[in-house]
């Protein structure tokens, strides 16, 4: 019984270094999204019209989302893969031949 409370426990210690590891990807992001409106801002001084204002927000806008896309699509990736591992990991403690759903029947 001991076995599998080890190995549990360990696997939970491996699950929380996922996620630290994740939150540090999302840190990537939300630095790279300051820098995009830091550099932006900067430009706030040249304003001279409504209609400058407007395209530097449009390009904030634009580059902010193609940002957010990129960690959306990374993020989703890496979820399809840890529910996968997390799956097989349920299906092996629990033993009895269980199967294991594919990694698209778990996207869907």
């Amino acid at each position: 019984m001991s076995n599998v409370k080890d190995k549990i426990i360990r696997h939970a210690h491996f699950v929380e270094r996922y996620k630290t590891g994740q939150a540090n990807r999302i840190n990537a992001y939300i630095k790279r999204v300051d820098a995009v409106v830091r550099d932006n801002l900067t430009r706030a001084d040249m304003i001279a019209s409504r209609k400058e204002m407007l395209v530097i927000q449009r390009n904030v806008r634009i580059e902010v989302y193609a940002i957010y896309k990129e960690w959306a699509n990374e993020m989703n990736i890496n979820l399809v893969d840890f529910a996968h591992s997390e799956v097989g990991f349920s299906a092996r403690a629990i033993g009895g031949g269980l199967s294991i759903p594919s990694k698209h029947i778990l996207e869907a």
